[in-house]
């Protein structure tokens, strides 16, 4: 029993600490002049680390939930967002938005959703269907907002105000550009 309380004690430390580098320290240094190469080493070592995370059922929901977070926040800082285009990486962010939607769709579609799951869910989807448009991938985003929209049927009212307005947005712009 003691050994199972400090065996929890280290975890709840370490999901802190993944927490402050996943999402506090990367604002922090984006304007810092001559941070880039801090900032991509932060971001490879996030990386390994989320890569190396194994889900089960077991796992509480809530540490599932941080991990879907987590892989969003990555792909959005890894080529996803205005705001961090210098560091370029479009195929990891894919895949780290692909991560976040595979850990968050369980949690949001199912009878009671996990809160903030499905805006998970959808936030990472509508970014990989923006990806899919901007790199000319047309049948792609068209199936990725297909799946959106379907999720969102389903539950919409877990969708962020913001997140349906791109969304509308990117079908807008989309429908426009059809022949």
């Amino acid at each position: 029993r003691v050994a199972r309380e400090e065996a929890m004690t280290h975890l709840q430390q370490v999901r802190r600490f993944a927490r402050q580098v996943l999402f506090d320290y990367d604002p922090l240094f984006r304007d810092l002049p001559g941070a880039l190469p801090m900032r991509e080493r932060l971001l490879k070592d996030a990386s390994a680390y989320l890569d190396g995370l194994r889900p089960t059922e077991r796992w509480p929901a809530e540490w599932r939930l941080e991990v879907a977070q987590a892989h969003a926040n990555l792909g959005e800082i890894l080529g996803q967002s205005q705001h961090y285009r210098e560091l370029g990486r479009p195929e990891d962010a894919a895949r780290h938005l692909q991560e976040a939607e595979r850990w968050a769709k369980p949690l949001c579609l199912t009878e009671t959703p996990t809160p903030g799951a499905c805006a998970v869910l959808f936030d990472a989807g509508l970014r990989q269907a923006q990806s899919d448009f901007s790199q000319g991938r047309t049948a792609e985003g068209e199936a990725r907002m297909a799946a959106l929209r379907q999720h969102l049927a389903q539950h919409g009212g877990q969708a962020k105000a913001d997140t349906l307005m791109q969304l509308s947005e990117l079908q807008f712009s989309s429908a426009s550009q059809k022949p």
